[in-house]
């Protein structure tokens, strides 16, 4: 609340001194007074600003895996993630066979400004997602569709399991291992991520060595490096069966070096790996070749004109055949063809 103190208007006659017309005086309070005047009416007027609302969700829901924390009137948004995040929890857990010892803290947030705030992401990064562990807690950004933030969800929820799950030997697990295998559990029986499919279409080469930077980098850069960490993850599952994550999983704990942890679980190197998913999908970069489909597409047109080509021959031919049958049935003498009894 705004409050004015007024000052304590002495009489009139006091502000006529010896030498002081008394006009100017009246003049010089009237002035006053009506500043005063003017100021109370804009106080009244004007709102007070209302205090800021906090942007860290405050309402809360907690069971024995989940705590969710959502601002008042995404309820119904937040129980569905929350729904997701405990059945990702229970599932990706059993999957790399490890435990979650407390319940993890899900912040859902439905105004992309308040997720910002709260995570401290740059207005330029396009993050909708983070995890720490521990305290095991996520952010969500929700406010794209369900979805999404079904997700999203399932991507952090994997962050923190594997981070129990590797304890120390996190620092050795290269970070495109990690988003590989976080994106692979967002859809662990579904085909390849469109997004991928469109990187092999495009035959966009990115060298192992430098996914972790080219992750870091963000931008265009980052995308890829995250479709082809998921893709490395998704062909070693299908050429290894699932259980070659939890097996990696535990070398890397035994192991102070990436490559022998991945030699340990799997009986090859990292090279090897990417030699073998190259392998496997070779057929898709030369059809995705630029001068394979200009080929196929002049293929096609030739042809297209050959085919009709032939059509307006034979249609031709066709139409000469029957001119010449006319001619000789007009050109016939009377009674002179064969007779029918």
């Amino acid at each position: 609340m705004i409050r004015f103190c007024m000052p304590r208007l002495a009489p009139l006659a006091a502000f006529a001194g010896p030498g002081r017309p008394r006009g100017h005086n009246a003049r010089r309070l009237t002035a006053m007074i009506t500043r005063l005047t003017v100021l109370i009416m804009l106080a009244v007027v004007l709102p007070v600003p209302a205090p800021a609302q906090p942007t860290t969700p405050a309402t809360s829901k907690q069971d024995r895996r989940i705590v969710l924390r959502y601002q008042a009137g995404d309820q119904q948004l937040a129980f569905a993630v929350g729904r997701t995040a405990g059945s990702a929890l229970g599932e990706i857990s059993r999957s790399l066979e490890t435990t979650v010892p407390g319940p993890v803290v899900v912040y859902v947030y439905s105004n992309r400004e308040a997720y910002r705030q709260a995570t401290g992401a740059s207005p330029k990064n396009l993050e909708i997602g983070r995890a720490s562990a521990p305290p095991d807690v996520i952010h969500v950004d929700a406010t794209g569709t369900l979805g999404n933030a079904d997700r999203v969800t399932r991507h952090e929820i994997t962050h923190v399991v594997l981070n129990h799950a590797l304890g120390p030997a996190l620092d050795r697990c290269p970070r495109w291992v990690q988003e590989g295998i976080a994106r692979y559990f967002e859809r662990p029986t579904a085909p390849l991520d469109p997004a991928v499919e469109a990187l092999l279409r495009r035959g966009t080469k990115i060298d192992v060595d430098r996914l972790d930077d080219d992750i870091e980098a963000g931008g265009e850069r980052g995308r890829l490096a995250y479709t082809k960490s998921e893709a490395l993850i998704r062909w070693l599952v299908k050429e290894r069966e699932p259980g070659v994550l939890p097996r990696l999983v535990r070398e890397l704990r035994r192991h102070s070096d990436f490559d022998a942890a991945l030699h340990a679980a799997t009986g090859m190197s990292v090279k090897q790996l990417e030699r073998g998913w190259r392998r496997s999908d070779a057929w898709i970069y030369v059809l995705s070749s630029n001068n394979v489909i200009w080929l196929l597409m002049t293929v096609l047109l030739l042809a297209a004109v050959v085919l009709v080509y032939r059509r307006r021959r034979r249609r031709r031919r066709l139409e000469q055949v029957m001119e010449e049958g006319l001619d000789e049935e007009i050109d016939q003498p009377e009674g002179g063809g064969p007779t029918i009894h």
